[in-house]
């Protein structure tokens, strides 16, 4: 998760990361599930797998898959975690969970061995409530890591690790034969966090220089993963691409390059970003005031084109906190607020097919003996009972507004000169024309004018509180206009 400031020391800043985890961890065509489940067939005596599927409990109310906005949750994310029923209320479709081959397979062994608890409990959400997942195989098993758990796997054991990655993807497969209980379905499988993570001192903690080695082991897991679910999709694990190492940060500038130059374009389906808004990582990028996404977008996909190849894009990791007490980086429950509108929205209207906010709870722990990871980038409080914060409402407002809304125009994108901001949507209930807009920085009091062709406008904050309803000032005398003054503090406008 790379939210780390760049004055942050670079051994506290590792040992951070790797604490949190252990906290936290206990082709062309993009193909999208229609549910976390296998569907029910009819039943046939002659079929094993229906005979099998017969049993499974059928959902009852599906989750677009198409909605791409989701969460990032660690541990159990069924109807026993607390966390459930938040996840339900957030409206998200989709979650990105870890699942580490060192839990799986702690020694080198076959499938009928492998101790599939901590995966069960992490994809418990496909089965409970029909969301739709993100797998990111985590944690390189230690027999055949060449450092840590973190790093490339030794060149010798990558025939285990496709053995390891086939039995996963059937047994998340949902067609009834080697599946898990009650057959839950991924199709997204992600292969490693950040991988272009890289220190020079310690090789523990990433692949960094070693992108030729990446694209070996996508190019030996493809045709494994193909072979257990033709479905299923190979997703290229997101790359942070900033605070580089050769300027004082933590990753590595070639890891791309090596990669697609040793030919991994063939052996990926879907390209994985990640994106936080701080000076010196994401926002390295921007042209503006802005946060710096759009523009990175628009770097990875040059990127990949520089080497011949297009690939579906999805933001993996994307957030901001509501922390007081970071020196630099203080914030607080607005702001973050309106950073989650911002990065959000800009997702949406660039074409990200999945959008993951990271994360669901605080991962901080309050008690100063237990210290967590340093930001509180939650939707929710890290006690044993999560309280929503306010931007949990933010969160579900965006969702319920702009998740299935179709994007008809930037009408003023993030590099503007005025520093105004927006975005004009159709909702797909409604049919009715809204526009969300902030003005750039996000922090900023000041405002400028949004003039929009209508008669009149109701607009709401990000919270979805009313705000009022602005008529046109000569009642289309001249012409339908209307004049919104817009802030920092984002709104949706709803053409009436």
């Amino acid at each position: 998760m790379q939210l780390f400031p760049m004055n942050m020391p670079a051994a506290a800043v590792r040992g951070l990361r790797f604490v949190c985890l252990l906290l936290l961890a206990v082709g062309g065509l993009l193909i999208w599930p229609a549910t976390g489940y296998a569907k029910q067939g009819a039943p046939s005596a002659s079929n094993p797998r229906q005979q099998v599927q017969e049993a499974q409990q059928d959902c009852t109310q599906v989750v677009d898959p198409r909605m791409p906005l989701g969460l990032q949750v660690y541990g159990l994310t069924g109807q026993e975690s607390p966390l459930f029923g938040l996840i339900q209320e957030s409206g998200a479709s989709w979650l990105r969970v870890h699942i580490e081959w060192f839990s799986i397979e702690p020694e080198n062994t076959d499938p009928a061995n492998f101790k599939w608890w901590q995966a069960n409990r992490a994809i418990a959400a496909a089965k409970d409530g029909c969301l739709n997942i993100v797998a990111t195989l985590e944690g390189t098993a230690d027999w055949a890591a060449t450092s840590g758990r973190r790093s490339p796997i030794q060149e010798q054991y990558l025939p285990e690790y496709a053995q390891f990655v086939q039995a996963i993807v059937e047994r998340y497969d949902g067609d009834g034969v080697d599946d898990a209980p009650g057959s839950p379905v991924v199709h997204l499988w992600e292969f490693y966090n950040e991988p272009d993570f890289y220190t020079a001192d310690d090789m523990r903690y990433g692949w960094g220089p070693s992108g030729a080695q990446y694209a070996q082991m996508l190019k030996t897991v493809y045709p494994a993963v193909k072979a257990a679910n033709p479905q299923a999709q190979v997703v290229f694990g997101g790359v942070a691409y900033e605070w580089f190492s050769d300027e004082g940060g933590l990753f590595s500038r070639s890891f791309l390059d090596d990669a697609f130059a040793a030919g991994a374009g063939d052996y990926f389906d879907v390209m994985n970003i990640h994106c936080y808004p701080f000076p010196n990582n994401c926002m390295r990028w921007a042209r503006g005031n802005s946060s710096g996404l759009v523009e990175k977008i628009q770097a990875v996909r040059d990127k990949m084109a520089q080497y011949g190849f297009s690939k579906p894009i999805i933001l993996t990791e994307t957030g901001w906190h509501s922390s007081s007490n970071h020196d630099g980086f203080a914030s607080n429950d607005d702001i973050q607020g309106r950073r989650l509108v911002q990065l959000l929205t800009q997702a949406l209207a660039y074409d990200m097919k999945v959008i993951i906010w990271w994360t669901l709870k605080n991962p901080q722990s309050p008690d100063p003996a237990a210290p967590g990871y340093p930001y509180d980038s939650g939707l929710v409080t890290y006690d044993p009972t999560p309280e929503k914060k306010p931007a949990f409402t933010v969160y579900r407002t965006l969702v319920e507004r702009v998740g299935r809304a179709k994007l008809l125009r930037v009408i003023s994108p993030a590099w503007s000169d005025n520093n105004l901001e927006a975005y004009r949507f159709r909702d797909s209930t409604t049919n009715k024309v809204f526009y969300v807009a902030w003005l750039n920085p996000i922090e900023t009091q000041q405002s400028h004018p949004l003039v929009v062709p209508a008669w009149r406008v109701t607009v709401y904050d990000k919270h979805n509180v009313e705000q009022g309803v602005i008529h046109d000032a000569d009642d289309g005398v001249r012409d339908a206009r209307v004049t919104i003054p817009v802030s920092g503090d984002p709104l949706y406008i709803v053409v009436e």
